[in-house]
């Protein structure tokens, strides 16, 4: 009996130098196409963002699924997708890139099947593209770094039963990362412990940080949280009103870096919580961005 398949191979190339942009047909170039493909569709955005490469297996923390661990790059994205002619298995697919990354650079991390985590995380979470979600048994994932190129690729590939194979490739240029260790910073906190604290105020990277975390990773509801002690002249119910509307001023930003006001609310506690943790942040404003779902 014969069986069509839809194999689906996502190229990411991270590049660590800035002022280099590449139309679609350069970036193809870095590392040959798999032969019997065609251009399906491609995107080129101008605006710099944050974006995050994937380096170990996807895994379950408690009820969520989260990277075992990531790292971040900021710069410009050049996506394309291209269609496979031939019927060949995602095996023999990954092995053409896997040979075509080891003679160009060294690989950082790859996996394959089930060792990966969840197809759906990789295809929802880390692509955004719903058509790349499979049998788990039948993906690979593998990264590496060109040094000549100076250059990160990132490539995944999966099979479906519906017939349609493709190629998603995506070129990050214009590399700056002078503000990745905030968002490492923020993104972690946020996945791994449920809530990140700041003291006295949240910069503006930092409030892109947290609306790029909500993005990444399709947090549902979080809320910002204002606390502070009592001023010598108010009650509590003013310091209630006060750090509220703190909060609200937060939020607001956070909403204009394109967060949904469904899903992040504003809270102000005044005295009612404790304000700080430790000497060294006695009688300051806390800030907390708190994760529920």
């Amino acid at each position: 009996m014969a069986y069509r398949r839809l194999f689906i191979i996502t190229l990411v190339f991270f590049f660590s130098f800035t002022g280099v942009a590449f139309n679609s047909s350069q970036a193809s170039e870095l590392i040959p196409a798999y032969e019997n493909s065609v251009l399906d569709s491609s995107e080129q955005l101008t605006e710099n963002k944050i974006y995050e490469l994937i380096t170990g297996k996807i895994k379950r923390v408690n009820t969520r699924q989260i990277a075992e661990s990531s790292e971040f790059v900021h710069g410009r994205k050049l996506s394309t997708t291209r269609k496979v002619l031939d019927s060949s298995t995602t095996k023999e697919i990954a092995a053409h890139y896997l040979e075509q990354l080891q003679s160009k650079g060294n690989i950082i991390f790859e996996c394959g099947g089930r060792g990966c985590g969840s197809s759906n995380y990789w295809a929802n979470t880390v692509f955004s593209k719903a058509t790349l979600f499979g049998p788990e048994q039948y993906q690979y994932y593998m990264l590496a770094w060109l040094e000549s190129e100076q250059a990160y690729v990132m490539i995944y590939l999966a099979q479906r039963g519906t017939g349609a194979r493709y190629i998603h490739q995506v070129v990050i240029t214009d590399v700056n990362n002078n503000e990745v260790p905030d968002q490492r910073l923020v993104d972690s906190e946020l996945r791994l412990q449920g809530r990140i604290s700041f003291w006295d105020q949240v910069t503006d990277v930092q409030v892109a940080s947290i609306a790029e975390s909500i993005r990444i990773n399709r947090h549902k509801l979080l809320a910002v949280v204002v606390h502070e002690k009592l001023t010598s002249t108010e009650t509590i119910q003013d310091s209630i009103q006060r750090t509220q509307q703190i909060a609200d001023t937060i939020l607001e930003r956070i909403e204009q870096e394109g967060i949904d006001e469904a899903e992040i609310q504003a809270h102000g506690v005044g005295p009612i919580a404790p304000n700080s943790i430790g000497a060294e942040h006695k009688g300051v404003v806390r800030i907390e961005i708190v994760l529920f779902r």
